[in-house]
C-alpha cells in the first residue's frame, strides 16, 4: 500500500500541474470508494488505509468542486445574461429578453450531449450509457457542499432537472414544447370578486407560437372552469404572448387578442418563450403545482392562479423549483 500510494501521488500531482481534470476525475473514480479492508491488515496498512482514505475523499472533493466550477464558468460563459432571464420576474423584464439567445444558450448547455452531458462526463458526474450501475461522482443524498460551492450546486440540480422537463433527456430545448394548466383559486378574490371588478367573463389563450384555443370562463353567477390547456413550444420564429382578459363582453366567436380587446377590459400578459415557466416560478410549488399571484392592468385588485404542465400527450411534467440566483465567479 506504501508503494502504490506514493506511485497515486505523483500522478495526482502530474495531473494537477498539468489541469488535466478528466484524467483527475478518472483518478478520483479509480481509488474510491476504498475496497473492504483484508480480514488480516498488516501493520503497515493499519496505520496507511486511514491516510489513504483520506486522499481518496479529498480527492473527490476536489474533483467536484471543480465541476461545479466548471458548470458555473459555462453558464457565466460570457455575461449573466442566461441568469437574468432565468430569473426575470416583472413583465417588463421578461418582455426584454432576446427569445432567440436565451433559446440558442439553454440549447448548448443543455441539449442532449451539450456542455452540461458533456461536463458531467468529463468529471464523472454520471454513469455510463452501456453500464448504468457503474460507479460516478456525483454526490447522493445527503452531501452538504462545501459554502463556497452550495449555491451552484444547488443551481447544478435545477439545470439538470430542467434538462429532463424540456428535452426529455433526448431532445433539443428548441424542439420543446408542453401544455400549460390554469386552475381558479380555492376561493374566489381579488380580480375574480365580480362585485370589485364588475368584469363577468374571463378569456384566456395564447397567441405566436404559444398557441390554445381561447378558453372563456364566466365566474359572475358561478364559477367555470379553464379547460383548454395552452399548447406551448419554444419556437423562436414569432414571439409568443401568455394572456388572459377580463371583460363584461361576452364574445360569440373566438377572442382574438389583442385586436377584441376592449379599453375598459382587465388585462395581463407576459410575453417570450419563457413566459410560462417565469410566471410559475414566481410563485410557489405544492405536488407539481405552482400558485402564483400578480397583478393585471387596469385594477387594484390582485390575480391568483395555479398553475401546472403537462406533456403534449397528457402526461403530468414537474417543473423544477429554481433555486436562489447563485452569484457570479
Amino acid at each position: 500500500m506504501a508503494t502504490e500510494m506514493l506511485t497515486l501521488l505523483g500522478q495526482i500531482e502530474q495531473q494537477t500541474a498539468a489541469a488535466d481534470d478528466r484524467a483527475l476525475a478518472a483518478t478520483a473514480l479509480s481509488i474510491w470508494p476504498l475496497p473492504p479492508a483484508a480480514p488480516e491488515p498488516t501493520t503497515v496498512d493499519y496505520y496507511l488505509r486511514p491516510l489513504f482514505e483520506a486522499l481518496a475523499d479529498r480527492l473527490v472533493a476536489e474533483v467536484r468542486s471543480r465541476y461545479v466550477h466548471a458548470v458555473a464558468q459555462t453558464v457565466l460563459a460570457r455575461d449573466d445574461s442566461l441568469l437574468g432571464a432565468l430569473y426575470a420576474i416583472e413583465p417588463a423584464k421578461v418582455a426584454a429578453i432576446d427569445d432567440r439567445e436565451v433559446v440558442r444558450r439553454l440549447g448548448q448547455l443543455l441539449d442532449k450531449d451539450g456542455q452540461l452531458d458533456a461536463l458531467r462526463r468529463q468529471y464523472d458526474m454520471v454513469a455510463l450509457a452501456d453500464d448504468p450501475k457503474a460507479r460516478q461522482l456525483r454526490p447522493g443524498e445527503g452531501f452538504t457542499p462545501p459554502r463556497a460551492d452550495a449555491e451552484w450546486w444547488q443551481f447544478e440540480g435545477f439545470l439538470v432537472a430542467l434538462q429532463s422537463f424540456l428535452c426529455g433527456g433526448e431532445g433539443k430545448v428548441a424542439d420543446a414544447t408542453f401544455r400549460v394548466r390554469y386552475e381558479l383559486p380555492a376561493r374566489p378574490g381579488g380580480v375574480w370578486d365580480f362585485d370589485a371588478t364588475g368584469k363577468q367573463f374571463c378569456y384566456y389563450a395564447a397567441s405566436g407560437v404559444g398557441k390554445g384555443t381561447p378558453g372563456f370562463l364566466s365566474y359572475g353567477d358561478r364559477w367555470g372552469a379553464f379547460e383548454q390547456p395552452l399548447e406551448w413550444s419554444f419556437d423562436t420564429g414569432r414571439r409568443p404572448v401568455l394572456w388572459l382578459d377580463w371583460t363584461h363582453k361576452v364574445r360569440t366567436q373566438a377572442f382574438r387578442w389583442p385586436a377584441d380587446k376592449l379599453d375598459e377590459d382587465i388585462t395581463f400578459e407576459l410575453s417570450g418563450c419563457l413566459a410560462p415557466l417565469l410566471l410559475a416560478w414566481s410563485g410557489s410549488a405544492d405536488e407539481g403545482r405552482w400558485d402564483v399571484q400578480f397583478q393585471p392592468e387596469g385594477t387594484d385588485e390582485k390575480a391568483k392562479l395555479r398553475l401546472s404542465f403537462q406533456s403534449v400527450e397528457g402526461a403530468d411534467l414537474v417543473l423544477p423549483a429554481r433555486p436562489p440566483r447563485p452569484s457570479g465567479r
